[in-house]
C-alpha cells in the first residue's frame, strides 16, 4: 500500500513537473504585445491617413516576443536579432519598389516615439518556416520586422503597423518616481493638459488597464491622506479626442488595488444657448475625507449622482447617497441619485464678481427655492432659508464694509444704500459654502440674484431661465451649439 501511494505521489510531481514546464514555455495573455500607431509611410506622398482595412485584424493579432521566441496566434518561431544601416535594410528588402519610403518611416518614428536612428536600425530574422504563416505577409522580402527600443514594426501595403511590449510594476516604479505632485483642493482648474501632468509610456496600457484604441496618456501623483497607498490620476486622450480620467490606488510598491473612473468630456455643453451649462459626460469631486462624488450628465440633461468612499486597505467603496432635496429619485437602494433634465438643471448660474479658486475648487452646485425657502446644495442637503429685509448699515455693522458694498451694488444697477434682503440658513455652518456666506450663514438676495459678499469677494449667482431649466439636445442644435 505505501509503495502504491509512494508512486502516485511521485506521478503528481512528475505531471506537476511536465505542467509547469509546458507553462513556461508558453505565451502568457498578460505579455501579449500591444497594438498602437498605424503609420502612412507609403514612398508616394498623400493626403489620404485613413486605416487600412487590415487594421481591425491586426489589432486581434496575438504577438509576444521572448528572448529569441516570437508567438503569434497560435504558432512560434525561432527569431534572432541584427542590426544594419537603414539603407542596405531598405535595398536589400528592395522596399522601395514595394512602395515604402525611408525618409518617412524615419520621420514618423522620431516624431511620435522619439526614436533617434544614427543610420542604423535593428531588426529580427525569422526562420523559413514562417512562411506558410499569414505572418510573412507583415514582413520584408527577407522575412525581417523591424524591432526598436521594444517595439516591434510589421509592414504591408505602404504602412508599418506598431506594437509596444507591455511594461508592469517594476518599470512602473521607475516612472511614478518622475511623477509631479497635485492638489485637486487647492488648483484652481483641473485642466489634463497642463504642467502637472506628465506624459507615459503607452507600454503600460495593459498594466493600467486602458483601452488601446487611446494615443496619449498622463499621470500625476494626487495628494490624499492616505498611509502605504499611492494615489494617482491617469489622463487619456481617445481617437476622437474625448479626454478620460482614472484615479488608480497603488500598494507601496505600486501593485494595483483599485481604479475608478471619474471623469469623461465630450466635447459637448448642455443647460443654456449661452454655452454656461454643464459638460456633457462625468465629472468628479474629491472633499478632505477622500469622499469622491462622481456626476454623470446625459445628453438629454438628466443627471446620475454616484459616492465613492476610499478605504483604509485602497479600495474604492461606494457608498449610499440619499437626496433630502429630490427624496423621489432615490433609487436602488440610495446606490446613486438620479435627476430629471429640469432637476439637474436648476442651479444658480455664476453671474458676475469676483473669481474666488478657493470656491471653484469645492464645486458647489446651488440651488435656491424662494418659494419654500430651501437652499439645496449639491442636489441633496437641503437648508431652510428666511429672507429678511434690513437696514443695509445696520447688516454690515461697519461702514468701510457698508461703502464698498454700496458701490460693487450700484455698479451692477442695484440700490441698497438703504436697504437690502438678506437670507439666513438654518444649520449651514459645517456645509462647504459656509466659508463663503457673510458670518458664516448669510447671503444677500435682490432681483432674483444671489450674491455672497465679504470683505475681500463680491459674488453674484442668477436663477436658471425656463429655458434654460427645459433645454434639450433639440434646443441645443437650433442655437447652432455642437452635436
Amino acid at each position: 500500500m505505501k509503495i502504491v501511494k509512494l508512486f502516485f505521489i511521485h506521478y503528481l510531481l512528475l505531471l506537476n513537473f511536465f505542467n509547469s514546464s509546458v507553462n513556461a514555455n508558453q505565451p502568457s495573455l498578460n505579455n501579449k504585445w500591444i497594438p498602437n500607431y498605424i503609420f502612412n509611410v507609403k514612398n508616394i506622398d498623400s493626403d489620404n491617413h485613413d486605416e487600412p482595412p487590415l487594421a481591425e485584424m491586426i489589432a486581434n493579432f496575438f504577438i509576444q516576443i521572448d528572448e529569441n521566441q516570437f508567438y503569434f496566434n497560435q504558432e512560434s518561431y525561432l527569431i534572432q536579432t541584427f542590426s544594419t544601416d537603414i539603407e542596405t535594410f531598405f535595398k536589400q528588402n528592395n522596399l522601395v519598389q514595394f512602395n515604402f519610403s525611408a525618409k518617412k518611416m524615419i520621420s514618423e518614428l522620431t516624431y511620435y516615439y522619439g526614436i533617434e536612428f544614427m543610420d542604423k536600425i535593428t531588426y529580427i530574422q525569422f526562420e523559413k518556416s514562417v512562411n506558410t504563416s499569414i505572418l510573412s505577409s507583415f514582413l520584408t522580402l527577407n522575412n525581417q520586422a523591424i524591432l526598436i527600443d521594444n517595439k516591434l514594426f510589421l509592414l504591408k501595403n505602404g504602412y508599418l503597423f506598431s506594437y509596444l511590449k507591455p511594461y508592469f510594476e517594476t518599470e512602473f516604479i521607475q516612472q511614478a518616481q518622475k511623477l509631479k505632485d497635485i492638489n485637486l483642493l487647492l488648483d484652481t482648474q483641473v485642466d489634463f493638459d497642463f504642467p502637472s501632468f506628465t506624459d507615459i509610456s503607452a507600454h503600460f496600457k495593459t498594466f493600467l488597464k486602458l483601452p488601446l484604441n487611446i494615443q496619449e496618456i498622463k499621470a500625476a501623483k494626487l495628494s490624499l491622506s492616505l498611509p502605504n497607498i499611492n494615489s494617482i490620476l491617469i489622463s487619456n486622450y481617445s481617437e476622437s479626442g474625448d479626454v478620460s480620467l482614472y484615479l488608480y490606488l497603488f500598494s507601496e510598491n505600486y501593485s494595483m488595488l483599485d481604479k475608478l473612473f471619474i471623469y469623461h468630456d465630450q466635447s459637448s455643453t448642455i443647460g443654456s444657448p449661452e454655452y454656461n451649462g454643464y459638460l456633457v459626460g462625468y465629472d468628479f469631486y474629491i472633499d478632505q475625507n477622500n469622499l469622491i462624488n462622481i456626476k454623470h450628465r446625459f445628453e438629454n440633461g438628466a443627471m446620475e449622482i454616484k459616492h465613492y468612499q476610499i478605504t483604509t486597505d485602497g479600495h474604492f467603496r461606494q457608498q449610499p447617497i440619499t437626496s433630502s432635496c429630490y427624496p423621489q429619485n432615490n433609487v436602488n437602494q440610495n446606490e446613486k441619485l438620479r435627476l430629471t433634465p429640469s432637476q439637474a438643471n436648476n442651479y444658480l448660474r455664476p453671474y458676475y464678481g469676483t473669481h474666488l479658486p478657493e470656491l471653484a475648487n469645492a464645486r458647489i452646485v446651488l440651488s435656491l427655492n424662494s418659494k419654500d425657502k430651501q437652499l439645496c446644495i449639491n442636489y441633496y442637503q437641503p437648508y431652510t432659508a428666511s429672507f429678511v429685509k434690513q437696514n443695509s448699515r445696520t447688516f454690515f455693522g461697519n461702514e468701510v464694509l457698508y461703502q464698498q458694498q454700496v458701490a460693487n451694488f450700484k455698479r451692477h444697477g442695484i440700490d441698497i444704500s438703504e436697504e437690502l434682503t438678506y437670507v439666513k440658513f438654518e444649520h449651514i455652518q459645517n456645509s462647504p459654502l459656509a466659508a463663503f456666506l457673510f458670518n458664516g450663514d448669510k447671503a444677500i438676495y435682490m432681483q432674483e440674484t444671489f450674491f455672497l459678499v465679504g470683505p475681500s469677494h463680491f459674488i453674484a449667482f442668477r436663477q436658471p431661465t425656463q429655458e434654460e431649466l427645459l433645454y434639450t439636445k433639440k434646443d441645443k442644435e437650433a442655437n447652432g451649439n455642437p452635436k
